[in-house]
C-alpha cells in the first residue's frame, strides 16, 4: 500500500472509526441498559391503558451526552496518544468517524427502546398499548448534536448566548409535551385511553424540523472546527 493510498480519506475514516469501536464498544454494551431501565422510571402499573414512551427516549440522551463527551474531549484536550496517532492526517476524519460513531449508538439505543416498547417492559402485563412519539425518538440525536458543539466550538460569549436559546427551546418542548402527554384524561369516546396531545402528523413534522437542527448543528460545528485546524492533511 502506499502512502497516498494509505492516508486517503476513505482509509482515515476507516482507521478512526475501528478506534473507536476498540475504545467505546463495550460503553455502547453497557448503555443498553439506561433506556431499558427507563421503561421503569416513574412508571405507574395500572394508572393508565396506554404508556407513552417518553423516559427511555430521555435516559438514552442523557448517556449520549456522557458517551459523547468520552468519545471526543481527549482529542479536543490533546489528552490521547490517538490525537498524535496515525499522523499527518486529516483531523476532520476523526470528527467524522465520532460522528458516525455517536449516530450508531443512537440508532443502537433507540432499536432498544423500540423492543422494549414491543415486550412492553414496566408493564407487568397490564398495558395494553405502548405509544411510541417520533419527536422523543429524536431528542438523543439532537443532544448528540449540541454536545458536540460544545465540545468543539471557541467559548465565546456568542457562543453562550446561543447555546441557552437552544437548551431553553429544547427543555421548553420536552417538559411541555411530557407534561402534556401524561396528563391526558382517559374518556369514553376513545374507549376509556388518552388521546395524543396533538396529532401523529404535527410529531413528525417536529421530529423531521429537530432531525434538521441536528444535521445542521453539526455540520456547522464542522466547518468552524476545520477553520481552527492547522496543519491537517485537506
Amino acid at each position: 500500500m502506499s502512502v497516498t493510498d494509505y492516508y486517503s480519506p476513505w482509509l482515515q475514516l476507516r482507521r478512526a472509526l475501528s478506534r473507536d469501536w476498540r475504545l467505546h464498544s463495550l460503553e455502547l454494551l453497557c448503555g443498553i441498559l439506561y433506556p431499558l431501565v427507563g421503561f421503569y422510571m416513574g412508571r405507574r402499573v395500572g394508572h393508565s391503558q396506554v404508556y407513552n414512551v417518553i423516559a427511555p427516549f430521555l435516559v438514552a440522551g442523557a448517556f449520549m451526552v456522557y458517551l459523547t463527551r468520552r468519545v471526543c474531549l481527549p482529542e479536543v484536550k490533546r489528552e490521547s496518544v490517538f490525537t498524535y496517532f496515525n499522523l499527518p492526517q486529516d483531523r476532520l476524519k476523526s470528527l467524522d468517524a465520532h460522528v458516525a460513531f455517536l449516530c450508531i449508538t443512537v440508532i443502537w439505543l433507540n432499536a432498544w427502546v423500540f423492543l422494549g416498547s414491543l415486550f412492553k417492559l414496566g408493564g407487568a402485563g397490564m398495558t395494553a398499548c405502548y405509544r411510541l412519539h417520533p419527536d422523543f425518538a429524536v431528542v438523543p440525536l439532537l443532544v448528540v448534536a449540541l454536545t458536540i458543539r460544545h465540545v468543539y466550538l471557541a467559548h465565546t460569549w456568542a457562543f453562550w448566548g446561543r447555546s441557552v436559546i437552544w437548551h431553553v427551546l429544547l427543555a421548553t418542548w420536552v417538559i411541555w409535551r411530557g407534561f402534556a402527554t401524561v396528563t391526558l384524561p382517559a374518556h369514553a369516546r376513545n374507549k376509556y385511553w388518552p388521546d395524543r396531545d396533538i396529532s401523529l402528523a404535527v410529531e413528525w413534522a417536529v421530529a423531521c424540523l429537530m432531525a434538521g437542527a441536528a444535521v445542521w448543528l453539526i455540520c456547522s460545528t464542522r466547518n468552524q472546527w476545520r477553520m481552527r485546524q492547522i496543519g491537517g492533511i485537506q
